[in-house]
Order: structure tokens, then C-alpha cells, then sequence
């Protein structure tokens, strides 16, 4: 082999090291950017169940706040979601009256639902209505150290 031959063997070698490198610098960007947008798809399926578990809540306070016992158990009824979500589990307590009762005075179980992560250092116990429980839901409360006025 002359030295002319040698030279292009070097220089064809190099081209396809570089080429190969590029190759290798190539596929480990595509990883990096398809991991990167992999995580951001799982962290907006995670913001997206948090703004649904916010929502069900709010809802939960809302009608908390109105007394409205009766839809809070309805859609704790009609989505498992729902009622995995929610801190407490409301159910309706059937009388025996042969009169139907308004339903501010209807009575209503309240328990804390297991499912939850927090469950409540206190029990609850007894019966609440409607009225009650709209009376007393509004008020100001200290949440992590901060005073939230609930309307």
C-alpha cells in the first residue's frame, strides 16, 4: 500500500467515526428530548386528576356551605371518583314516617370516608340536617397558618 492509499484508508476511517459519533450524539438528544416530553405528558395527566379531585371538593364545601347534603350523597352515588375523593361520605338516613320530610330536616349520616389519605382526628357521630349543617359550615378557619374566611 502506497502512502496515498494509506491516507484514504485514515481519512474514510475518520468520516465514518465522526459519522458514527454524530449518530451516537443524534440518538442520545432524540432520548432525551422523548423522555423529557414523556414525563411533561405524565405531569399534565397528574395536574389534570388534581384540578378534578380541586374541583370535586369545592364542590363538596359549595354545598356543604348551602346545606345541600342530598347532592353531595347523590354524586357520591353516581361516580366512584367522587366518592373516593371526598373526606366524608354522606347518606341519607330513611324514617319510618309515613309523611314525606321537607329537606332541610332530613336526616343525614356523615362519616369520614377511609379512602381518603387525611381522615379526621375527631368522629363523627349522630345525625346532621340540612339546616345544620348550612349553619354551621360558614365561619373562619386556620389553614396552614393562614385564616380563610368560608362564605
Amino acid at each position: 500500500m502506497g502512502t496515498n492509499e494509506m491516507k484514504k484508508v485514515v481519512e474514510l476511517t475518520e468520516k465514518e467515526f465522526q459519522t458514527k459519533k454524530e449518530e451516537q450524539l443524534k440518538q442520545a438528544v432524540k432520548e432525551i428530548v422523548q423522555h423529557t416530553l414523556e414525563r411533561i405528558d405524565e405531569l399534565d395527566k397528574e395536574i389534570k386528576e388534581r384540578e378534578d379531585s380541586k374541583r370535586i371538593l369545592k364542590l363538596d364545601l359549595e354545598d356543604l356551605k348551602n346545606g345541600k347534603l342530598d347532592l353531595i350523597g347523590e354524586r357520591q352515588k353516581k361516580d366512584s371518583k367522587t366518592a373516593k375523593i371526598s373526606l366524608v361520605i354522606i347518606k341519607e338516613i330513611i324514617s319510618n314516617n309515613y309523611y314525606p320530610q321537607p329537606i332541610w330536616i332530613k336526616p343525614y349520616a356523615i362519616t369520614w370516608n377511609p379512602n381518603t389519605i387525611w381522615c379526621g382526628s375527631t368522629s363523627i357521630g349522630g345525625t346532621f340536617t340540612c339546616s345544620a349543617v348550612k349553619e354551621n359550615a360558614i365561619g373562619a378557619y386556620d389553614v396552614h397558618g393562614k385564616v380563610v374566611n368560608f362564605r
